[in-house]
């Protein structure tokens, strides 16, 4: 079997249309500003129809934001984490669910182009760049955990037959439904954790729509099943689990989540305003003629509106401080890194979830009106909050705190 990459990508690419290059930072921040534009218009009806955005995310796909992250000796933009953060934030605003599934790419792209080989990372950027979108296949229901707080795969490599094989269930598969490739966390032949970048249609791969959650519809986030679908080496890149040396992989995971609920807050804010202008009713008590002159709706307003602003200036320094510890971060850099992006992320959950409540609290009841999927943005963040537990960010920030206990950079 051979070890590295095929030098050629476009094998993988038959069958997909060409993607534009963003070369910029600035391009891909107005790229993204246009296609959230056009997404805003039918996601409530997305929404209510739990339909797949098939199109949306080949837009996406086609328009070359994902591509973005990639080394500029690849082609890529190699934009900042800053950057990249306020493309997610911009598009979740419009759509949080299309935003969600850029973040399993990009995460999943970064790994590769950091752990991997040169062959493998080479590879991976071209294949990014050409406009495949990568999944993912990552939590399992009955997974362990090992001393070192890595998962304990039970999916898993094993050699049959003289060819190494990938076997096993996966949950809450976000972006596989429709991506080209899929990265799966699994136990690796010698015991120790590694993602498989397996191809979407590879014999073996099923992925099954059966995502039922009442919020972030859209990921159709469902089961995927690998029934010893064969792997070849260059297919696997190690996992890190050691804490030498320092780094932030699970910093830059999260503060894309981050991205995405100051996104959704932002869009339930834009939403707000709006109704407010044009729709809320003036309260009987009231002595404003309009509601947009009412000073208690005002007041409520602009204490969301400060509450978002602050979420999304807690992004941006936990942005800089990755930024800053690059690749290879001290012990100094990569702490800081790590609490600051727990306290965006613990932050930004919290601001989402009370600003898409609040929005109702403040525009009335004419809000709750079905037609208008309001309620969209309060479900989609009280879902996605619930990733990851904030209780754990505020303890990792204390523990540092009061205890000089540095969170792990793999996990924060």
């Amino acid at each position: 079997m051979p070890a590295t990459p095929p030098s050629d990508v476009s094998t993988w690419n038959d069958s997909l249309p060409s993607a534009s290059v963003i070369g910029s930072e600035e391009e891909a921040l107005k790229v993204a500003a246009e296609l959230a534009a056009e997404f805003e218009i039918g996601a409530a009806e997305r929404d209510r129809d739990g339909s797949t955005p098939t199109a949306e995310l080949e837009r996406i796909r086609l328009s070359g934001l994902l591509g973005i992250t990639v080394p500029t000796e690849l082609r890529g933009a190699a934009v900042s984490t800053k950057t990249l953060v306020d493309v997610v934030a911009t598009l979740a605003a419009a759509d949080g669910s299309i935003a969600q599934v850029l973040q399993n790419h990009f995460y999943f792209l970064r790994h590769a182009l950091v752990h991997g080989t040169p062959e493998q990372r080479d590879f991976f950027g071209r294949l990014v760049i050409d406009g495949n979108r990568l999944g993912n296949a990552q939590a399992e229901r009955n997974a362990g955990s090992k001393s070192n707080g890595m998962a304990e795969w039970t999916t898993a490599l094993s050699e049959v037959d003289g060819l190494v094989r990938l076997t096993g269930t996966k949950y809450y598969s976000t972006g596989a439904y429709t991506a080209q490739w899929i990265p799966v966390n699994a136990t690796g032949l010698s015991g120790t954790s590694v993602i498989v970048y397996v191809p979407r249609d590879a014999p073996g791969v099923h992925v099954t729509d059966d995502w039922n959650g009442f919020g972030q519809r859209g990921t159709h986030s469902g089961t995927t099943t690998l029934d010893e679908v064969v792997v070849q080496p260059w297919q696997v890149v190690p996992v890190v689990a050691d804490a030498e040396p320092p780094r932030v992989d699970g910093a830059y995971g999260q503060i894309i989540h981050a991205a995405l609920d100051v996104g959704i807050a932002q869009g339930a804010l834009a939403r707000l305003a709006e109704f407010v202008r044009t729709r809320t009713r003036v309260y009987r008590d009231s002595p404003a003629a309009e509601a947009s002159q009412d000073s208690h709706l005002l007041y409520e307003t602009g204490k969301l509106a400060v509450g978002v602003r602050a979420a999304r200036a807690l992004l941006h320094e936990a942005a800089d401080a990755i930024d800053v510890a690059g690749l290879t971060p001290t012990r100094a850099q990569s702490t800081e890194a790590s609490l600051a992006v727990a306290s965006a992320r613990a932050v930004a959950a919290e601001t989402a979830v009370t600003t898409a409540n609040e929005l109702f609290e403040i525009a009335g009841t004419g809000a709750t009106d079905r037609k208008h999927g309001l309620d969209r943005y309060w479900r989609d963040a009280r879902t996605h909050t619930l990733h990851d537990p904030t209780r754990w960010k505020y303890i990792h920030v204390g523990n540092e705190l009061v205890n000089d206990v540095a969170p792990s950079g793999s996990l924060i």
